[in-house]
């Protein structure tokens, strides 16, 4: 019995495991599972402690990682206004970035009321009337860096042009149509 069962395994994962990449108009689109994300990670650890930038894919080696490799080598708090934005939009940072929020606005977390709370709080950082002030709850809240996308634009007038008043204090690091981020600069000790 056990042998059948053994045998059965590779007959019940092998179409699902051929599909893992497939290629697409846009490069090689992969499919996620548990046991093939655990392999990724550990390869993609190697190929980082090569030291080559951008790392080769493993997998595909006239491919480079682009952004795999990011969540590897940064331990960021990466904030947006939850606020701000719709429920289904402030997740992107943790899923997609694997950055650690200051904050979020989960809908199921039990008790919410501290995640409204402290969302309120980074709803005033965004809002706050200057980039200083901006600036100190940012550090207080441990935060690295602040993204502001359309949501942000909307909601706080003029909000890139005010922190853009301090870059010693909130340099902008990356802006493109879709987002500008700007890192919060630890402070002098």
């Amino acid at each position: 019995m056990l042998l059948l069962a053994l045998l059965l395994v590779p007959v019940l994962v092998s179409r699902p495991f051929a599909m893992v990449g497939v290629e697409t108009s846009r490069g090689v689109a992969y499919r996620q599972y548990f046991t093939a994300d655990h392999v990724w990670r550990r390869t993609v650890v190697a190929e980082l402690a090569k030291g080559d930038f951008l790392p080769k894919n493993p997998y595909y080696i006239d491919d480079p990682l682009h952004y795999y490799w990011l969540p590897h080598l940064l331990d960021a708090v990466v904030q947006v206004d939850t606020q701000t934005r719709a429920a289904n939009m402030w997740a992107f940072i943790p899923a997609f970035a694997e950055r650690c929020m200051a904050v979020g606005l989960p809908l199921s977390m039990v008790p919410l009321m501290k995640y409204q709370v402290g969302a309120g709080r980074i709803h005033r950082l965004y809002h706050a009337d200057s980039a200083a002030t901006a600036y100190e709850l940012a550090v207080r809240f441990g935060i690295d860096y602040l993204v502001v996308g359309p949501p942000e634009r909307l909601a706080h007038h003029g909000i890139e042009a005010r922190w853009g008043t301090t870059p010693d204090l909130l340099p902008l690091v990356f802006r493109n149509d879709a987002l500008s981020i700007f890192s919060v600069r630890p402070p002098r000790e």
